[in-house]
């Protein structure tokens, strides 16, 4: 039996006016001035203790209570009870308000989490089981924050349950029965984690890289499904037959749907030749498939299979076990053409990366520079990174004969010295050539304590369909530790929106607990947090005068990547004060309006 027991009931404003905020819960004689929360109205019973003799538990005060509307507008009651769940409590409000109320209750020990709904015809429990669960590790990776939170509120109410897919009904014809004497934790083991957790954890998602070995396994889970987004997938389903498509996790999360994933492929692909075709308006038209979750067996995914990585199209599941010669490869003659376009030629440079160890292919660029030789070492963009490679070979081609296609080869940004060494790039000097890009973007410059930051956004299209619009994002973060580059498109522009408003919202006090803003490409995580009151966290038996609020801030989280761009699973953290993120909330906001005003 656990000491405490946090609850949260979701519910209208009109009920919890009507039936739980109560200035008489002692005695009805005894008038409040401020009013407490209980549950003595939803059984007509005039105190407290009349309550506890007839109903057994209610809610434990030494902790307070608090309430509060959420984004949906509706209300959020927090508090705690002593040892049970108040089970007389929770089975009478769900019959009478059904689907107007929600009632959410956990242990302290946190074996798993209860949810009371109205299912139609009674009161119904799911369950979603934490304990030894990613809930374990998300509680490891966010311990400052969670320290902070304080009773009647919980970390449990901070985590991102919605999209947990494990959630099960636990069945039962008398709840009250189930909990009013007892925490059933030894009945819950037996009859709903021991029995089905070994056919969930058979289930899982295979990530292969492109030319079919395992890179990594994971539970089939709805957090791990989000690790596949934009990937080519195949989705095994129990009836036998196989789903192909890219995967598309943001189609879930935009349709609030919990229960499926969304697989797309292309309407207009001619598989032979990897290219989308018909006019403008309908080439890159896709069309989405609904997979439901419970019916999936197994899921194969394919790392870098995202067709912004490049690459040939195709609506296919394949393995490469090869990479195709494209110079090998007899060009038809119906693709012939004596147009000044195909005789323009270009000079590509093959290239290994200098960090690579053992067996490396090489890669294609193309460079204006025609003194760069066999041997000479090159800077380059590296997947939105900056890396150094030597010139294996060159070569000059057009466009129906390059190893590569044209369109689709990145451009050398200089030729380095033998000596030369990343660290030695100069981030503070503005005319550097790899500037060149955004020579005509304004960028925005920011020195926080030695770290030199620069954040630049182009591409950026305003209108409807701004979610399919991919903005480039350039972001340099340089100190005596840390050396980091990208420019590569990180957001949508309907991302880059979503983040000025919740920025425009932190810094006018709209946020009241942490917020993170994640986005389509895993490579930034940007979290927000409001004021905190330092006394209130229980952390300080001493604060000097003036100095007891702790102002909003922000920190951007950058997800680092290997030399063959996987992600590592660590990151680099810069934070921003109050200035500095007006400064970022202005820039953003003069290039959306300068796009307006185009």
């Amino acid at each position: 039996m656990a000491n405490y027991v946090v609850n949260k009931i979701i519910c209208t404003e009109e009920i919890l006016n009507k039936y739980f905020i109560d200035y008489c819960p002692i005695d009805e004689n005894e008038k409040l001035e401020e009013p407490y929360i209980s549950f003595n109205k939803l059984f007509g019973v005039n105190t407290l203790n009349e309550y506890a003799e007839k109903y057994g538990e209610y809610i434990y005060y030494g902790y307070g209570f608090s309430y509060e509307k959420n984004e949906e507008g509706l209300i959020e009651i927090k508090f705690l009870t002593r040892y049970l769940y108040p089970i007389c409590a929770i089975v009478r409000a769900v019959e009478m308000f059904k689907e107007n109320l929600i009632w959410y209750s956990c242990e302290e020990n946190k074996i798993y989490l209860s949810e009371f709904f109205w299912n139609g015809k009674k009161v119904q429990e799911n369950t979603l089981y934490i304990e030894n669960t990613e809930y374990n590790e998300w509680i490891n990776e966010n311990e400052d924050y969670i320290e902070a939170i304080e009773y009647p509120d919980d970390e449990i109410w901070h985590y991102d349950l919605k999209n947990r897919s494990d959630w099960r009904i636990w069945e039962s014809s008398n709840l009250i029965e189930r909990y009013f004497n007892k925490y059933p934790s030894e009945e819950y083991y037996n009859q709903m984690h021991c029995n089905t957790s070994s056919e969930e954890k058979t289930k899982k998602i295979i990530f292969y890289d492109l030319k079919g070995n395992i890179k990594k396994e994971e539970f089939l889970t709805k957090e791990n499904l989000s690790h596949i987004n934009g990937m080519m997938t195949k989705c095994y389903m129990k009836d036998g037959k196989g789903q192909v498509g890219y995967a598309d996790s943001g189609e879930i999360s935009d349709r609030n749907i919990h229960d499926y994933i969304y697989l797309w492929t292309w309407d207009n692909l001619d598989e032979k030749t990897g290219k989308l075709i018909g006019n403008d308006d309908e080439k890159f038209n896709q069309t989405f498939k609904e997979i439901k979750i419970d019916e999936v067996e197994k899921v194969e995914t394919i790392l870098y299979s995202n067709p912004r990585w490049g690459g040939k199209l195709t609506n296919k599941f394949e393995l490469r076990k090869e990479e195709n010669k494209l110079e090998n490869l007899e060009i038809p003659s119906f693709l012939q053409s004596n147009k000044q376009d195909n005789d323009k030629m270009y000079y590509f440079l093959f290239v290994k990366y200098d960090d690579c160890d053992g067996y490396c292919k090489d890669y294609n660029y193309i460079s204006n520079d025609l003194e760069i030789k066999v041997g000479d070492r090159v800077l380059v963009d590296r997947m939105g990174n900056l890396a150094v490679a030597t010139v294996e070979n060159v070569g000059f081609y057009n466009e129906l004969n390059a190893p590569y296609p044209v369109d689709m080869t990145k451009s050398i940004i200089k030729k380095v010295d033998d000596d030369f060494e990343l660290d030695d790039l100069d981030f503070y000097d503005e005319e550097n050539e790899y500037d060149e890009e955004f020579e005509d973007e304004d960028t925005l410059n920011i020195n926080i304590e030695n770290t030199y930051f620069k954040f630049g956004v182009s591409n950026y299209l305003q209108g409807k369909d701004n979610d399919d619009n991919w903005t480039k994002i350039k972001l340099i973060i340089k100190n005596r530790y840390f050396n980091y580059y990208k420019n590569s498109e990180l957001m949508t522009s309907a991302e880059l929106e979503r983040l000025l408003s919740m920025l425009e919202r932190l810094l006018e006090g709209k946020i009241n607990k942490k917020e993170e803003i994640e986005f389509y490409e895993p490579d930034l995580t940007f979290k927000l947090y409001p004021k905190l009151n330092l006394w209130k966290t229980g952390k300080f038996t001493y604060i000097k005068k003036g100095h007891e609020i702790q102002d909003i801030y922000m920190e951007l989280h950058i997800h680092l990547q290997d030399n063959n761009g996987a992600y590592i699973g660590q990151e680099y953290i810069i934070t921003f004060d109050r200035e500095e993120i007006e400064k970022i909330e202005t820039y953003i906001k003069r290039k959306i309006q300068k796009n307006e005003c185009n």
